[in-house]
């Protein structure tokens, strides 16, 4: 095999890596659900009082579209109170989320775990939610695509239990891709390494005992 042939089937096979990716550096489609996996039935209850609550509903079965960077709602929030003022107290009140994610490279999910605390009578609520590892962001790979969803979420809260008003929890999420240029970097780094490698073997052959 002649140079000029080991430099041309390495850069073809750079080209057939790069063929199925570099068009994907613009906006990414993807698609999502939410799983609440805490607690069982959906009711963050008080303190001490089961009948004082708010409830979480994460979405409806099946995966919701997406393209590029944007909020997401991850539960709407009611509340249900049996209680007068001042109320029931909610102390680090503990719920759990699931974001699922999927797009052209695969699947994945990133957990939140998050905390109500205040009060909660029959007319009124000043409940609020906070998550593990706030301020800060969770990533998450899928392939080439990179996920990061910003903490805090943001809260829009439920009325009271006397109000129809419901509240809701909702997270900005960012996906990136690779730029076109680093991958042609990347094929041209595995070209590179491809004609290294049969550098290496013609001399190997050449230093061997006839």
């Amino acid at each position: 095999m002649t140079r000029m042939r080991a430099a041309l089937l390495c850069f073809a096979l750079a080209w057939l890596w790069l063929s199925g990716t570099e068009a994907r550096a613009s906006l990414v489609p993807w698609s999502y659900n939410w799983t609440l996996l805490a607690p069982v039935g959906g009711n963050v209850t008080s303190d001490t009082n089961p009948n004082s609550y708010v409830h979480l509903s994460d979405a409806p079965n099946g995966f919701s579209p997406a393209e590029g960077e944007t909020f997401i709602v991850a539960a709407t929030l009611s509340t249900a109170s049996n209680i007068g003022p001042p109320g029931n107290t909610f102390t680090q009140r503990p719920f759990k989320l699931r974001l699922n994610i999927q797009d052209g490279q695969g699947s994945g999910f990133l957990d939140f775990d998050g905390w109500f605390n205040g009060k909660l009578s029959k007319g009124g609520s000043s409940l609020v939610p906070s998550f593990a590892g706030a301020p800060g962001t969770k990533e998450l790979w899928i392939g080439y695509d990179h996920y990061t969803v910003t903490l805090p979420a943001y809260y829009a809260p439920p009325g009271p239990p006397i109000s129809p008003h419901e509240g809701s929890i909702t997270f900005f999420v960012q996906v990136e891709a690779p730029e076109p240029t680093t991958l042609v970097l990347a094929g041209l780094g595995v070209a590179g390494m491809g004609l290294g490698y049969w550098r290496k073997l013609r001399n190997r052959r050449q230093t061997l005992p006839v």
